[in-house]
Formats: C-alpha cells, sequence, structure tokens
C-alpha cells in the first residue's frame, strides 16, 4: 500500500488476524450474550475487518508519532545548551536509556567512556551530537 510503513501493515494484519481468531472463538463456543454483544462485528466482511485495522493500527501509528515529537520537544526545551558539562549528561542519560547501558569497552560501562569523550568535545560539536539525538537538528547552530 502507498505511504503506509511495512511495520504498520503488518501491525494491521496482525491485528485483523486477531480479531477474525476471536470472531471465530464466538463464533464456535460464544455465549448467548457474547453472540449478541457481537453481532455487528460477526458480521463484518474480511475487507471491512482489514480495513478497520488499518485505519485504527494508522492512528495508533501517527499517534505514537506525535507523541514523539512532543517528547523531543521537551527535551530540546530541557537541553542545558550553555553548559558543556550538563549537556555530556543529558547525552550520556539519553544513552542510557538505550542498549549501550549493557555495553563494556576495555572492562568499563561504555556510557562511563563515551562521557568521558563526550566532556572534551568542544562545545559546536558536543551541541551537534546533542541535536542529532533528540532529533532537533535546529539546535546545532
Amino acid at each position: 500500500m502507498d505511504g503506509i510503513a511495512e511495520e504498520t501493515i503488518l501491525e494491521a494484519k496482525r491485528l485483523a488476524t486477531q480479531r477474525l481468531v476471536e470472531r471465530k472463538r464466538i463464533l464456535e463456543k460464544g455465549s448467548p450474550e457474547e453472540l449478541e454483544q457481537f453481532r455487528p462485528i460477526l458480521t463484518l466482511s474480511l475487507d471491512r475487518i482489514l480495513n478497520q485495522a488499518l485505519q485504527h493500527t494508522a492512528a495508533e501509528h501517527d499517534r505514537k508519532v506525535q507523541e514523539q515529537t512532543k517528547r523531543r520537544e521537551r527535551e530540546a526545551a530541557e537541553l542545558p545548551l550553555s553548559n558543556p558539562g550538563e549537556l555530556a549528561k543529558a547525552i550520556s542519560k539519553h544513552f542510557a536509556e538505550t542498549s549501550l547501558k549493557g555495553w563494556k569497552i576495555n572492562n568499563r560501562p561504555a556510557i562511563d567512556v563515551l562521557l568521558t569523550r563526550l566532556w572534551s568535545l568542544p562545545e559546536p560539536e558536543l551541541k551537534l551530537v546533542a541535536a542529532h539525538l533528540i532529533g532537533q537538528k535546529e539546535l546545532a547552530t
């Protein structure tokens, strides 16, 4: 499908499959109350179920993207650009929330090594790294 990320389509297919499995369960083993409650869903066509799942998944994806954008904007507003030491700590905090937290370099935590290196960077480069990490390229000026 044009304009829709493959991961969104896969998630929509997973959701549609889940709904079809639930529909089958209700049709085969559901109580009369369940059958009555889910009657509108039970009569939907496969195309309609797929379209609804795709719409739901695309909307959820858009919500997550907006949430990420807002989080990045908050992080950018809180970023201590005028203090290189604090900026290095903010960058290391960003890395601490990733898989990097378990890495080692010469038997030292990779985050410690990275922080030491970051403190030695000139301020413009430090700002560039921070801006890239939080997705705010305009901060790197």
